[in-house]
């Protein structure tokens, strides 16, 4: 059983291991934490089969498996959904089947990395029982009491448990996410964001990175940054502006533009926020015609995988000439904050219309 997969270099790696849980947010980064790093970074493309078990069978997956890698000194198999393998009536061929699937976790490739995933909840709360000695007896009959093959596939690979994160746990857990981003807060500025935007790990997850890019080199999150970024009580703030101009719709963004209560000190944070937008969009094209493998193209532009869609769909709205010349809108904008005095709100108006509209 492992903890977690951070700090974990690839010669460490397990060449096997099952990640389930009720946390599916923690379930996809842990896969994508697995992925960026086992899969190698010479012909990556052909090294990487990431497989919905859904839509194949055992013995496809297990000489998918048993395959060499292309030219490198590994590969990388990601088999999702493992639990859909062995859904159906049991027979003759599907225990070979899964025999033959058991027998290679036995003894698995050195030159493969499987990483797998299944809905699991007869072995939910195993992590809790089996970290605690005086409860290893439990943890053992739960595994006795799984459906076969996971009976014995959680005793052949390496696992990870990703349990719901109750509502009492989620505070403490949005600090570690800040300290993991070299950030301190405290629990009355984690309970804050919880409240203004649930317990849905996802969407914290989604705030905390605006709050980051908000707060940018200080070292400490407090309660008014939360209220700034994420309080109720504003109706729209700057990412939102954001993606108004990412899906090109000046109307939307110009409403966005008026709702914002614009001050000195959040002048800055929109001019940041959209010049790093359209900085990441302008390096995009470039990483996504050498790297084919998505939780790698992530890692290499600095988005967080479960937002690279985001940008990517943006590239279909904008040229790349276009994001150039949207990179130039916003520096000239930045440059008059700096040397005149006029209208706040009329130099991001004319920005925004420069970016759109190219006037």
């Amino acid at each position: 059983m492992l903890d977690t997969l951070n700090n974990i270099e690839k010669n460490n790696f397990p060449h096997t291991i099952l990640i389930f849980g009720e946390e599916s947010f923690l379930i996809e980064e842990a896969v994508g934490k697995a992925v960026t790093t086992t899969l190698p970074n010479e012909m990556a493309e052909y090294n990487f089969d990431s497989v919905d078990c859904n839509e194949i069978d055992i013995m496809t997956l297990t000489d998918k498996c048993q395959a060499y890698p292309f030219m490198s000194e590994n590969r990388v198999v990601l088999a999702k959904h493992l639990d859909k393998l062995f859904t159906g009536r049991k027979s003759k061929k599907s225990e070979k089947e899964a025999a033959g699937f058991l027998k290679y976790l036995k003894s698995p490739e050195k030159s493969t990395y499987l990483i797998m995933t299944a809905d699991l909840p007869k072995l939910k709360g195993l992590a809790r029982l089996y970290s605690n000695n005086a409860k290893r007896s439990e943890a053992e009959k739960k595994i006795d009491a799984a459906k076969y093959p996971f009976n014995e596939i959680i005793q052949l690979a390496e696992w990870i448990e990703f349990p719901k994160l109750w509502d009492d746990k989620i505070p403490e857990w949005i600090i570690s996410r800040f300290r993991m981003a070299g950030k301190n807060t405290n629990i009355e500025a984690a309970s804050n964001l919880m409240a203004q935007t649930g317990n849905s790990l996802f969407n914290l997850k989604n705030e905390i990175e605006k709050i980051l890019m908000y707060v940018q080199d200080r070292d400490i999150v407090n309660v008014e940054d939360i209220k700034f970024v994420a309080g109720a009580s504003r109706e729209f703030n700057a990412f939102d502006l954001r993606n108004a101009i990412g899906k090109k719709d000046l109307a939307e963004a110009l409403k966005i533009l008026e709702s914002l209560m614009i001050t000195i000190d959040s002048e800055m944070i929109i001019i940041s926020v959209l010049y790093n937008y359209f900085l990441t969009l302008f390096k995009l094209p470039e990483a996504m015609a050498t790297i084919q493998n998505q939780y790698q193209l992530a890692r290499a532009v600095g988005v967080p995988y479960f937002f690279l869609k985001d940008f990517t769909s943006v590239l279909r709205n904008y040229s790349p000439g276009e994001i150039e010349n949207a990179l130039i809108a916003i520096e000239e904008a930045e440059n008059k904050f700096k040397t005149t005095n006029p209208s706040v709100v009329l130099i991001f108006q004319e920005m925004i219309l420069k970016i759109i509209e190219g006037k």
